[in-house]
């Protein structure tokens, strides 16, 4: 199996690294937000005087470790572990609305709405003049309101994204699922196919009205073939190796996710900088939005938030063992948690326990050692 291969052990390690110093980063540029806590404290046992312990399980089929009943923040914008099940577990949901189209034959378009803009222009003017196009002029407007009862329009889901580049700066947009009926059941006339050409006008004006950059013909673009895959690949699962939020962007073009990795692998400041930025303007925001009676339609019925997410314990998994505060504290002082998973994805608790006392050796301002607190 891959998963035996020594490649794939090292580049999961390598990625396991990057991964908790892009958590660690995170941390460090914001210091005062939820995230910067995220998977550091057990979660407490409620009425209970004694301390809870970190679980250490692994999956069945990949037999890859991980920590478990730790704190999560659940934030989609900025946490890359958090945002990884977030996005994982939105994406399960796109497939069960994915096999509903097909059972009942409707037809799911992917419309993406974006805007003119300019180097140096600040990301929370653009993003709020951005959404007063979206929903003060466009959507509530008198042309969508009567050009969705032409295309059939059923449901529909929008998800907000940015990226920055070198050259153009911030560029806002929406990636918009339209599911639609193919003709009316009442009278058996087929709906009009939404087509790019019969919106950018509108939208135009809704951009020109809202006070931001009128876009050209790149404005808007429509998709129908294979949509509900094309529309979840832009939400940018990278690959099953590195678990990364997002996709690395083009040369010059970067995911907020980027820049975050940009600074803490390369050093780049001004990178950081603009991270905190995008976070400061995206902090709070829905990065999903479905119509009324989404969920119920597409059987959606146990909705869950992005923590519910964030929290999910994951399937197919086993507990193997468990390290207490003590040695979690030790653990962390020495950011040792890529080794301890190595540890037990190769030995087992013995490993952990081995690196464990190998960490006490070098010294911390934590007494506790294996021997002093033993975990069964």
């Amino acid at each position: 199996m891959i998963y035996d291969c020594p490649s794939f052990r090292e580049e999961k390690t390598e990625a396991r690294k990057q991964m908790y110093k892009l958590k660690r980063t995170a941390a460090r540029l914001l210091p005062n937000e939820r995230l910067a806590g995220c998977q550091k404290y057990p979660i407490p046992v409620k009425d209970s005087k004694f301390e809870t312990s970190v679980h250490i399980c692994k999956h069945r089929e990949t037999q890859s470790a991980f920590f478990a009943n730790l704190q999560r923040c659940g934030s989609v914008w900025g946490c890359p572990f958090c945002a990884i099940k977030i996005t994982e577990g939105r994406k399960a949901e796109m497939i069960t609305v994915k096999q509903k189209c097909d059972e009942l034959g409707l037809v799911p378009y992917m419309l993406t709405l974006t805007f003119r803009h300019n180097k140096g222009e600040k990301l929370f003017n653009l993003l709020t003049g951005f959404s007063d196009a979206l929903s003060g002029n466009f959507f509530n407007g008198k042309f969508w309101r009567k050009y969705k009862k032409t295309i059939g329009l059923r449901h529909f889901v929008k998800v907000l994204e940015v990226k920055h580049s070198d050259e153009n700066g911030w560029h806002v947009h929406i990636h918009m699922l339209l599911i639609c009926e193919p003709f009316d059941k009442q009278t058996g006339e087929f709906f009009l196919e939404p087509c790019a050409d019969q919106i950018l006008l509108p939208w135009q004006l809704a951009c020109k009205s809202a006070g931001i950059g009128v876009p050209d013909i790149h404005g808007v673009s429509i998709t129908k073939n294979n949509a509900i895959n094309q529309y979840v690949s832009k939400w940018g699962i990278e690959s099953e190796l590195t678990k990364q939020h997002t996709k690395k962007g083009r040369e010059g073009h970067h995911t907020p996710f980027d820049l975050l990795r940009l600074c803490a692998l390369e050093g780049n400041a001004r990178a950081g900088e603009l991270y905190k930025e995008y976070y400061s303007c995206f902090k709070g925001r829905r990065q999903m939005v479905r119509s009324r009676d989404f969920n119920e339609f597409f059987g959606l019925v146990e909705f869950k938030s992005d923590l519910d997410l964030a929290l999910e314990k994951v399937a197919d998994s086993e507990l193997i063992g468990t390290v207490n505060c003590g040695q979690w504290k030790i653990i962390k002082f020495h950011e040792a948690e890529p080794e301890i998973l190595e540890a037990a994805d190769i030995s087992g608790m013995a490993g952990v326990y081995e690196i464990i006392d190998f960490l006490v050796q070098l010294g911390s301002p934590f007494r506790e050692t294996r021997a002093e607190s033993e975990v069964t």
